[in-house]
């Protein structure tokens, strides 16, 4: 099934609870990275409490910006292992 919700022929029906399963992709908005790149700046690793309070501040789920900062961290750990090797 596609987004128009029409049937096309020949689709099965595991094909529509495949499509119907899909996860979207969440993209932030530019002022949003910028606002947690500031933060992580300030702080790398926030608490539980902290979290809370940032997501209230650019407006998203704290699950979300947990998860953020844990990429930031490796990202930036990758690229300081990367750099003393060479």
């Amino acid at each position: 099934m596609t987004n128009s919700g029409k049937k096309h022929v020949g689709e099965s029906s595991t094909s529509q609870q495949k499509a119907n399963k899909q996860i979207k992709c969440f993209r932030r908005t530019v002022e949003q990275v910028r606002q947690l790149k500031e933060i992580f700046k300030k702080c790398p690793h926030p608490y539980k409490d902290q979290l809370i309070q940032i997501g209230k501040e650019v407006g998203l789920n704290p699950k979300k910006i947990k998860f953020w900062f844990h990429n930031k961290t490796q990202t930036k750990m990758q690229i300081e292992k990367s750099n003393k090797t060479l």
